[in-house]
């Protein structure tokens, strides 16, 4: 009768207004995943160029499914975690997205460009939010809410060698990398693969937040200002100055000066270390092949021709990045040949600050 009539027209319309919020969920979530996904994508390395959805393309998941374009989209959707039941309401061709292989280190891209590539896995949308959820809590000028997510794990990262900020970050690293070892994309890597993804940690959390880490205040833009002004009134300052082996060229120079100046577009502090040590490794090279020796230079060897370099130069901004080095790079990673380079910098440093053309 009649009122049969109208409640099957009426459960019509709720079936039609159910499948429109579905649809409408399901835009809304695909968004926020394509947005996860380029936020990831944009924490590339400095000397990567690919963005966006070509990079997407040269992932191991990219390349193991047919079309590439198809799986952009289909991706896109499942970076990140999925709210509630939502999961289950999914195609079942995006469920099977959740068994898309692991990248692999193979040795043709570098750790970190592999440690972008398994953010983007289906499965490793749960870390994705934990580092979001981190940048976008960090507040250099207020670290309460860090410090509420971080719990006891600031507290212990807290030390004579370390300032608040940096602890805020190290700690946030360690606590990743904690649930990293015992999660399905990450849990099967060996001991040297992992060490190398806990510095990937370091870089990407660094890289997002460089613009408020990597701040100098007043005095250190002083200091810089003045050192830079400094480097240019040696002009009196030649290798003869400084007992350089006479064998050197200033064509030998290059490659040390180019690797200095190298550290102001690395991001990361471990990047910016490995600068330093590269230009190092540069200069005992060139007093090897001036002096016609195998044996390895001594600091007394290095330190002069160091100075020269750094006179050459003459990076705007040294002061702050031996000071951002410093500061972020943790100070067990500066115990070795890190450490030994940039104490020999800074030696340099101090050498050209003070240094006077009425000196023998």
């Amino acid at each position: 009768g009649p009122k049969l009539r109208l409640r099957l027209r009426l459960r019509r319309r709720l079936r039609l207004k159910l499948r429109l919020t579905m649809s409408r969920r399901d835009e809304l979530l695909a968004e926020a995943r394509k947005k996860r996904l380029r936020w990831v994508t944009e924490a590339q390395d400095e000397s990567a160029p690919m963005r966006g959805e070509k990079q997407l393309f040269d992932t191991e998941v990219a390349r193991t499914l047919p079309s590439t374009r198809d799986v952009f989209g289909l991706v896109s959707m499942l970076v990140g975690e999925l709210e509630g039941d939502a999961h289950f309401d999914l195609p079942e061709e995006l469920l099977l997205l959740e068994d898309a292989p692991v990248p692999e280190y193979d040795g043709r891209r570098s750790h970190y460009a592999v440690f972008l590539d398994k953010l983007t896995h289906p499965r490793a949308g749960d870390v994705v939010m934990q580092l979001e959820n981190f940048v976008k809590k960090f507040n250099i000028n207020n670290l309460v809410g860090v410090r509420e997510q971080l719990g006891g794990d600031m507290d212990e990262a807290l030390d004579v060698r370390v300032t608040p900020v940096a602890a805020a970050v190290h700690s946030f690293v360690r606590q990743v990398c904690r649930g990293l070892r015992q999660h399905s994309v990450w849990g099967r890597e060996s001991g040297a693969v992992f060490a190398e993804t806990a510095e990937s940690v370091e870089k990407f959390v660094v890289t997002k937040l460089y613009g408020q880490l990597f701040n100098p205040t007043a005095m250190q833009q002083e200091q810089d200002r003045q050192l830079l002004a400094r480097l240019q009134t040696l002009s009196f300052l030649t290798p003869v100055h400084l007992d350089l082996p006479p064998a050197l060229t200033e064509a030998d120079f290059e490659a040390p000066v180019q690797l200095l100046r190298a550290v102001e577009a690395k991001r990361s502090p471990r990047d910016k270390v490995d600068c330093i040590v590269e230009m190092n490794r540069a200069v005992q090279e060139m007093i090897q092949r001036a002096k016609g020796e195998e044996a390895q230079p001594s600091a007394d060897d290095i330190l002069p021709v160091l100075i020269y370099v750094v006179k050459l130069a003459a990076p705007p901004q040294l002061q702050s990045q031996l000071q951002f080095i410093q500061e972020f790079r943790h100070p067990d990673k500066l115990l070795s040949e890190a450490g030994y380079v940039l104490t020999c910098l800074l030696s340099a440093v101090h050498f050209l600050q003070t240094v006077r053309a009425d000196q023998p």
